[in-house]
């Protein structure tokens, strides 16, 4: 695993871990704001990815 695909991993990991879906939208629209939707998709959508797995583990 990459360092990059490690941070990615963590931050993704860091917005599922928040509280309420209103922290995780807020969050969401921080990362467009700085980083453009293309990164804001992307967070989103390894957050998804994780979610998913973690739900078919169980």
């Amino acid at each position: 695993m990459t360092i990059e695909l490690h941070r990615n991993t963590c931050e993704a990991r860091h917005v599922l871990a928040l509280p309420t879906k209103e922290a995780r939208r807020e969050y969401l629209n921080q990362v467009e704001k700085k980083r453009g939707a293309q990164a804001r998709q992307y967070l989103e959508d390894e957050a998804m990815r994780l979610h998913r797995a973690a739900k078919a583990a169980a």
